[in-house]
């Protein structure tokens, strides 16, 4: 499987940005890649166009809009096989597979709550849009010890230095479920 490398290799070029939706994208891309090397189901259906994908599609759920990094489901009406790649990119029918792509990259501290709170938050909203929708979510953890963030004031420090693992409270009390403290 090369998500992982196509992930590696699009921060390379890229770099990273918090406000920016091109890494989940990148995630997303990748994965579809992935599945479509090594689910022969999920490329034979692709291939026949009884499945498109879209990226950053939003639905309604009880009344509110629900934003899907990643919806893959059948088009609207006839097939629709790709013209050129290996699956057609245009809003699915219905969402058979949910994927929610999210990143703690920079300010740890700041992001580990929403972090964990967002797959909880996705998987309701999956399954009360379809209890059968596959909800698939990623988080990629950044855990250097030295990091750049462009949404730092020109007051801080740059680049960033995390303390070490051992220095961290989780660390000193044995709670390591937390990315950092």
């Amino acid at each position: 499987m090369k998500a992982l490398e196509a992930f590696v290799r699009h921060l390379a070029e890229n770099n990273y940005h918090p406000r920016s939706d091109a890494h989940s994208n990148a995630v997303c891309l990748a994965i579809v890649d992935d599945l479509l090397a090594h689910c022969p189901a999920f490329a034979e259906r692709a291939q026949a166009g009884e499945i498109v994908a879209k990226l950053n599609h939003t639905v309604k759920v009880h009344y509110q809009d629900w934003n899907i990094d990643l919806a893959v489901g059948p088009p609207p009406g006839s097939p629709i096989p790709p013209s050129n790649g290996s699956i057609t990119f245009e809003t699915p029918a219905t969402i058979e597979l949910a994927l929610e792509a999210k990143a703690i990259m920079t300010e740890h501290g700041k992001a580990r709550r929403n972090r964990l709170r967002d797959p909880q938050a996705f998987h309701g909203y999956a399954h009360s849009y379809n209890e059968k929708t596959i909800a698939v979510g990623t988080v990629a953890v950044n855990v250097s010890r030295v990091f750049w963030s462009p949404t730092r004031s020109e007051k801080e420090p740059r680049p960033a230095v995390r303390s070490p693992p051992s220095a961290r409270p989780e660390a000193r009390h044995g709670n390591s479920r937390t990315p950092d403290g």
